[in-house]
């Protein structure tokens, strides 16, 4: 039995998924009492970004208010503004930001949509440690030309930093793209994959791999091929997911992979599934076929972002019914 048990294990490491994501212990589902709420009163906020430095503040992405992306770190009452709007440079004022990332912790990027517009994504540079609002400096902006982005002004929905490329998804139809970063710097986007459903979230594994999220099944690619297919897919059993992370710490063997989603549950998979984080378990059936099972860890509506902090806490942005937000933390370590 040990024998058999030992061999499931070492077939698991071998498929992305499986090597990331075991996991021999349930984790509990999370109550009320280990969120703690950081800032309030966020105008329309959707989406957010840890800095990558272990004492850096988080960047708040913003589609209403006089505010596109603010700025809270520790000590802070409330989030600063840091970007008013759109750069004029874009010559698009009533274009939204969509998504948002750090590229290193002086350099972030924003995703700017317009319906008018192509998608573009700005290149800001701040230091965080002095006023942040008082030192942010635009160092480029990109629009995306058809090439890369077919059906011009279509949304990016989501930017995710790697450790040589930015990804992003988005375009009719749909599209994953790379853009490698170094210093500040972020060259022209390509194509690594075309997909025949839109994508939803995307993020890059430890070991290297794209994961995206389409139809909220778990789909990850080579980055490094172009048009690349999928390596594998595996079905979470939510109808949704708007999010995907990768946490800190590993647990056992490497990162664990969390999701904000939902499911109406089906035939397989009976139960409905609420609204809230979810951490994607995998394992193998009776056949020794890889499987995915969410856990549900906290239960909660209205969560459309998350990101987490050097440190290992996780964040989630939460709307709220009357179109604001709230910065909220994980207490519990993940």
């Amino acid at each position: 039995m040990a024998s058999r048990s030992r061999g499931r294990a070492l077939r698991a490491r071998r498929i992305p998924l499986l090597l990331l994501l075991a996991l021999s212990a349930p984790l509990p589902v999370l109550g009320d009492g280990p969120t703690e709420v950081l800032v309030a009163g966020l105008a329309g906020a959707i989406d957010l970004a840890a800095s990558p430095a272990a004492s850096g503040g988080v960047l708040i992405a913003q589609q209403r208010g006089d505010t596109a992306v603010a700025y809270w770190a520790p000590g802070y009452t409330d989030a600063k503004p840091l970007v008013a709007g759109p750069p004029a440079e874009l010559e698009s004022p009533a274009a939204k930001p969509t998504a948002i990332a750090f590229l290193s912790p002086t350099h972030f990027v924003v995703a700017w949509r317009d319906q008018a517009a192509a998608a573009a994504v700005s290149l800001h540079e701040f230091n965080p440690l002095d006023s942040p609002s008082d030192s942010v400096r635009l160092k480029s902006i990109r629009r995306l030309d058809a090439e890369e982005l077919p059906g011009g002004g279509s949304l990016l929905a989501c930017l995710a930093r790697g450790e040589k490329f930015l990804y992003t998804c988005g375009g009719t139809p749909a599209r994953l793209l790379r853009a490698r970063h170094n210093a500040g710097l972020l060259s022209r986007f390509r194509v690594v994959s075309q997909l025949d459903r839109p994508a939803t979230a995307c993020c890059e594994t430890p070991e290297g791999y794209l994961l995206a999220t389409v139809d909220a099944s778990i789909v990850f690619f080579n980055p490094a091929e172009p048009d690349s297919p999928p390596l594998v897919t595996y079905d979470t059993g939510l109808d949704q997911i708007s999010a995907v992370a990768y946490g800190q710490a590993p647990r056992p063997y490497s990162r664990l992979l969390y999701v904000l989603g939902e499911g109406r549950g089906s035939a397989a998979k009976p139960g409905r599934r609420p609204a809230g984080l979810y951490r994607l378990d995998a394992g193998l059936d009776t056949h020794d076929r890889p499987t995915c099972d969410a856990s549900l860890v906290l239960a909660a509506d209205g969560l459309v972002a998350m990101s987490f902090a050097a440190d290992g806490g996780l964040l989630l942005v939460q709307a709220e019914d009357n179109g604001s937000a709230r910065l909220l933390r994980v207490a519990d370590e993940l």
